[in-house]
C-alpha cells in the first residue's frame, strides 16, 4: 500500500493505474487486481516532492500537475510504462496551485485550485469568502 497518493488515471484497457505520490515526488504503476505497485523510473528532471497532484494519462505521455511548484510536467513513458523521460516542464503566470488537469484535443485544461489562500476543510479553513477559481487552458507543448 502506498499512502499518500494523489492522482491517478488508468491504461485504456484499465488494467494498470498511475498513480503521484505527494512526499516522494514520484509517480507508480499500479495493479488494480493486486495492489502491486512499482515506481516510474525518471530521468531528465525531477518531479518536484510534496506537489504531484493531478496525474493523466495520453498515450504514452505522462502529464504532471504539481500544485505549490505551479509547473506541469510533461513525461514520455517507454512502452512499458516503467520508465519516462521528462520531456518538458511548463509554467505559467496562469497558474495559481493548479490541482488537476484535463485533455482536449492539442490543450490541457488546468484547475486551479488556489491552496495558496487556504487549504479546504478539514486541513484549513478553506479559501476565503470572495476568492476567484478558475480553469485556465494551454496548447500541449
Amino acid at each position: 500500500m502506498l499512502p499518500n497518493l494523489n492522482g491517478i488515471d488508468a491504461t485504456p484497457d484499465g488494467k494498470t493505474l498511475i498513480v503521484g505520490h505527494s512526499p516522494l515526488g514520484a509517480v507508480f504503476l499500479v495493479d488494480p487486481l493486486t495492489g502491486v505497485s512499482s515506481a516510474i523510473e525518471v530521468t531528465g528532471g525531477t518531479i518536484t516532492p510534496g506537489t504531484p497532484d493531478g496525474i493523466l494519462l495520453d498515450g504514452k505521455t505522462l502529464w504532471v500537475v504539481e500544485n505549490f511548484s505551479e509547473r506541469l510536467v510533461k513525461i514520455e513513458l517507454s512502452p512499458d510504462l516503467t520508465s519516462g523521460v521528462i520531456a518538458a516542464v511548463v509554467t505559467s503566470e496562469l497558474f495559481r496551485v493548479p490541482a488537476t488537469a484535463a485533455e482536449d484535443g492539442n490543450r490541457l485544461a488546468l484547475v486551479n485550485a488556489r491552496f495558496d489562500l487556504g487549504l479546504p476543510p478539514p486541513f484549513g479553513p478553506g479559501a476565503p469568502p470572495g476568492t476567484d477559481f478558475d480553469v485556465v487552458q494551454i496548447k500541449k507543448p
